[in-house]
């Protein structure tokens, strides 16, 4: 069973570009993740993934270590190839994916804020 999330990023005109992830969205995963997923690709980078997802309805899961969590090991993230579905600064709270957690970067800082269902 999968820990469902929400990944989005906050951009200056307060607008989110978001989507849904199906495995490994608990925070000891996803934190990591995003912060090394900026680190090598910046808030923009994150921002045209997350938008390839919405395309397909969201990400299996996002930027997991292929090794099953060795530091060296390559990072992968997995889209989905279904129905579009798009999470924006409309839906973002909407939960459709009772998703345990929600997880928003701002786009100029990097910074990241966490909420969770429970």
């Amino acid at each position: 069973m999968g820990t469902h999330a929400q990944l989005g990023v906050r951009k200056q005109d307060g607008s989110i570009t978001g989507c849904y992830i199906h495995y490994d969205g608990y925070p000891d995963h996803m934190i990591p993740a995003i912060k090394n997923y900026v680190d090598r690709f910046t808030t923009s980078g994150l921002v045209l993934l997350i938008a390839s997802a919405q395309a397909g309805g969201g990400m299996r899961f996002f930027n997991a270590r292929s090794d099953g969590g060795s530091s060296s090991g390559e990072r992968t993230t997995e889209l989905f190839e279904e129905e579009k579905y798009v999470i924006d600064e409309s839906n973002w709270r909407d939960n459709d994916f009772s998703s345990s957690y929600h997880y928003l970067v701002d786009y100029v800082t990097g910074e990241i804020k966490k909420w969770s269902k429970q």
